[in-house]
């Protein structure tokens, strides 16, 4: 066999040798430059400091900044929890309105990307409980929101004790939970509902982006409380010894 047979052998497996090598150098570059990291990579430098701000306007004076802070916080993915985390301490001693609140915000963040059984329609869901509530010789018009799910848009958005009267979208007065029901049960998940709420004896427009509603709600129900408990541990772990006689 003559050498430069030889040679030609030899380079075949050397060039299949170097191409997973290449591959594999691309890919580490793209990692550390694009998208591709990893979701519990640390928030941006902007994102760390809107986690700082809307935790600040926790304890402003005014109603509306705190109940705005309240939602864009329970707006962060699960990943932000430890940046949420990073600002809490460096921000002792609390306020007692910073405080009051905290529990629920990092529940229903780490609700929020829990996992459940989905309608195969697709339909919308806001994950609340409504009744139509009588005090005196009054009747109450519209679906009184009596109890709302952690992880689910309606904890974010509305307010135990908020009277849905109508929406945006719709002609039909909601005045009981069947008309809410007709309004918005024909809606898919992540479409947007303008709801017409009486809040405080204000009337507000609330938008409801709807998550997926359950296959079965009274299966969703027993795994939500089931998944509220580990969201209770996760509290006591992280995030309450933060809160021990540090409040001001």
């Amino acid at each position: 066999m003559r050498s430069g047979e030889i040679k030609d052998d030899v380079r075949v497996p050397m060039r299949l040798l170097l191409t997973p090598i290449i591959v594999l150098l691309a890919t580490l570059l793209l990692w550390q430059s694009s998208s591709l990291r990893p979701a519990f990579a640390a928030p941006s430098t902007q994102r760390s400091a809107d986690i700082r701000r809307w935790f600040e306007q926790l304890a402003d004076p005014d109603p509306s900044v705190r109940d705005s802070a309240r939602q864009n916080l329970m707006g962060l993915p699960r990943s932000d929890l430890a940046e949420l985390r990073r600002v809490i301490t460096e921000s002792r001693p609390l306020v007692p309105a910073q405080a009051a609140g905290l529990r629920d915000i990092v529940t229903h963040v780490y609700l929020a990307s829990q996992r459940y059984d989905i309608d195969r329609k697709g339909r919308g869901f806001m994950g609340v409980s409504l009744l139509q509530t009588q005090f005196g010789a009054d009747l109450i018009e519209g679906a009184v929101v009596q109890q709302r799910f952690p992880g689910l848009v309606a904890n974010q958005m509305l307010r135990d004790g908020d009277v849905i009267v109508g929406a945006e979208e719709s002609t039909i007065q909601i005045d009981n939970p069947q008309t809410l029901q007709a309004v918005v049960g024909d809606l898919r998940a992540g479409q947007t509902v303008h709801l017409k709420v009486q809040r405080a004896a204000k009337l507000i427009v609330v938008p409801i982006t709807l998550d997926f509603r359950p296959a079965n709600t009274d299966l969703f129900t027993n795994l939500r409380l089931q998944q509220l408990n580990d969201a209770n541990a996760y509290w006591a772990s992280e995030f309450e010894p933060l809160l021990e006689s540090i409040t001001s």
